[in-house]
């Protein structure tokens, strides 16, 4: 970090029309009672007055510089005031929020007692849109496992050596939540983190940040993917505050971002159907069904509906499906008018599968004066979907138990 006793701060404060919040964000950072810090506002191209408040500190010369021009959202200003900066600390202050006094002068004071240190950072509060204290942040000493399963590190209570911020290549712009939680990751990874016990900061919630605007809609599905990126698991603590916020029906995304990132290895794979591209299908409806060698045992999902009876009344009767895999006859059903699921569970050694669903039930459309339709229908299939063993008891924790998926992360060999 250097010799010096009072190493150069370089404070990097984002910013896009908060007129009514940085002033207060900047005193916080100019009243610091450390006598060597450099501020930096990137300004997106404020609208409300930002740029006034901004002009009236022209006179600090370059203890206080900033930019106002438009740019691509937060990470971007931060990493463009990262490369304006002289500091070999880094602190991060987003626009609505505030440093508490003698945060910056304990930020220098820990890395300068532990000069292997990455990154130092320290408790906080969260306010309201007046700066009343609400409660605190759930900050904890640093573990680097508790990090996997939550962030509990404050945005603005913690200070970063500039050259690990630089290695890092910043922020990912990419990400508009997230953006923090993935740079703790990755520099979690390669240095050790300080705790201070001291509060620094404050966390200011409105009704315009992000924390509560977009927390359900963008913010959790950033950390999801942040977690799957850098951990290839999810904890359960964020599996469960996803399907918490976003309902049950957000549930099938999560399953289907757990799959693409590829921790199983190959997984059964619908190839080929013979559905019409309305989901009409014939009385002998084909699926081919590529399973990987590992995964031996797998199950096949397909929903459907019995639609005939709503085209002619006097085909009410039940719909009958014989089925067959890889030509053996495994089952027959009767389904009813209305929505069906036929459940399959197999072993198979073969790579390609072929299941089959043959119906005495039909109806040609032109034939029964209906339509001009000369297709021969049977029932239509909305979905089919392929399970490996893996697969389905992931699918049946998330639906009972989301606390449980770290214990399935372990028993299918992912390692953080």
């Amino acid at each position: 970090m250097g010799p010096e006793e009072f190493p150069l701060v370089s404070v990097i404060t984002p910013s896009f029309n908060q007129a009514r919040y940085i002033r207060q964000t900047i005193e916080s950072v100019l009243s610091q009672d450390y006598p060597n810090i450099e501020y930096i506002v990137v300004d997106g191209g404020s609208s409300d007055g930002t740029l006034e408040i901004l002009q009236s500190y022209g006179h600090l010369g370059d203890r206080f510089r900033y930019i106002s021009e438009p740019d691509n959202g937060q990470s971007h200003a931060l990493n463009k005031g990262l490369h304006m900066a002289n500091g070999q600390i880094i602190g991060w202050l987003n626009s609505d929020d505030t440093y508490l006094p003698g945060a910056i002068r304990k930020a220098v004071e820990m890395f300068r007692a532990n000069p292997q240190f990455g990154m130092v950072y320290g408790k906080a509060y969260y306010t309201d849109e007046n700066n009343v204290v609400l409660r605190p942040y759930a900050v904890e000493p640093y573990k680097k496992e508790r990090l996997f399963e939550t962030c509990f590190i404050c945005q603005p209570a913690a200070f970063i050596r500039a050259d690990v911020f630089r290695s890092m290549n910043g922020v990912d712009e990419s990400l508009k939540f997230c953006m923090d939680y993935d740079l703790w990751i990755r520099v979690s990874k390669n240095h050790p983190l300080g705790y201070i016990d001291d509060v620094l900061a404050t966390s200011r919630l409105h009704d315009e940040c992000k924390t509560i605007a977009h927390w359900g809609d963008i913010g959790l599905p950033e950390i999801v993917l942040t977690s799957l990126k850098h951990y290839g698991a999810v904890s359960g603590s964020w599996v469960r505050e996803f399907l918490r916020v976003n309902g049950p029906q957000s549930m099938k995304w999560l399953f289907e971002q757990i799959k693409a990132h590829n921790i199983l290895g190959p997984l059964p794979t619908i190839t080929e159907m013979n559905r019409y591209y309305d989901h009409w299908v014939p009385p002998r409806f084909r699926i081919n069904v590529v399973s990987s060698e590992g995964n031996p045992n797998m199950r096949v999902r397909i929903q459907g509906s019995h639609m005939i009876p709503n085209l002619m009344k006097k085909l009410s009767k039940r719909l009958r499906i014989t089925v067959y895999i890889n030509g053996r006859k495994v089952k027959r059903l009767s389904f009813k008018k209305g929505p069906f699921v036929i459940d399959l569970p197999f072993k198979t050694h073969r790579s390609n599968n072929i299941i089959e669903l043959v119906s005495s039930t039909r109806l040609v459309p032109r034939k029964a004066k209906i339509n001009a339709d000369r297709r021969v229908l049977s029932s239509v299939i909305h979905d089919v979907v392929a399970y490996s063993a893996a697969e389905q008891k992931l699918y049946q924790i998330l639906m009972t138990n989301p606390m449980e998926v770290g214990n399935w992360f372990r028993q299918y060999g992912v390692r953080r």
